[in-house]
């Protein structure tokens, strides 16, 4: 879809169609109404809109086997933060996992097994910029999602973070583009599409929360769980729009992939 469609064209629509998918299910789950924590809420669906909006433009421009490892990155952000506001002093094998993520950062970069290239030339990329400033909001947005997740059932944490998400979204599409028009532009062309794109993100998201929601569930465990699917993109998305290197990206995956796993133990 990106590949004819703008990043928040497509973004927005995305949201607001996953909004509407939502509805039919409030009667089988309901809604739990905790006011200060739809604040929190409305405060993650602006993060989280803004560093989706980021990463959506990076990867329209980029290599999806690219930019899916380098998504691994964020865990590294959010162990800053922990340590700007929370204080938290990071272990040795938290360091370790920072020096693993730098290095499959490094090894990504396409041509990097080539002599005489210099291997950090992907950290000048304009859309590895995009990325990095997703990690950062992202990072405050991912803070929020244990806050949120002890008040109300994931149905009511869904439901209202794409509501908050897709006003926000359709709100900065009709001040910055055509709004409305847009929308019906992205359904018309591609909404057969765009609804498997859903389906599957509300199914994505439900596990994810459902699995943040218990309390006996540790997050060196759930989080490279869930970042473990970037090896399939690399793989079989690589393979698909014939991207170049997919087993030096592979390896590279699988380097962020541990260091993911060394900085959330």
């Amino acid at each position: 879809m990106l590949n004819h469609e703008h990043a928040s064209q497509y973004l927005t629509t995305f949201f607001l169609l996953t909004w509407i998918f939502l509805l039919p299910f409030i009667p089988f789950f309901g809604l739990d109404f905790h006011e200060p924590t739809l604040k929190w809420i409305l405060l993650k669906s602006f993060l989280f809109g803004m560093s989706s909006l980021y990463i959506i433009r990076a990867c329209r421009h980029m290599e999806i086997s690219l930019v899916e490892p380098l998504r691994n990155l964020a865990p590294l952000f959010i162990l800053g933060l922990a340590i700007l506001f929370l204080r938290e002093i990071p272990t040795l094998i938290q360091f370790f996992g920072v020096f693993l993520l730098v290095v499959g950062a490094v090894l990504l970069e396409h041509k990097s097994f080539t002599p005489h290239v210099n291997p950090f030339k992907i950290f000048k990329q304009k859309y590895f910029h995009y990325l990095l400033i997703a990690f950062v909001i992202g990072g405050a947005s991912a803070t929020l999602d244990k806050i949120i997740v002890r008040d109300v059932s994931t149905f009511t944490t869904i439901f209202f973070l794409f509501l908050f998400t897709s006003i926000i979204l359709f709100i900065y599409q009709s001040y910055a583009y055509k709004g409305i028009k847009d929308v019906q532009d992205v359904l018309k062309k591609d909404g057969v599409l765009l609804s498997i794109i859903v389906i599957f993100s509300i199914i994505s998201d439900w596990i994810y929360f459902t699995a943040m929601a218990i309390p006996e569930a540790p997050l060196s465990l759930v989080i490279p769980l869930r970042k473990s699917s970037v090896i399939f993109v690399v793989v079989f998305g690589g393979e698909f729009f014939k991207e170049k290197n997919i087993l030096a990206k592979s390896i590279a995956c699988v380097v962020t992939l541990v260091g993911v796993f060394f900085i959330a133990s």
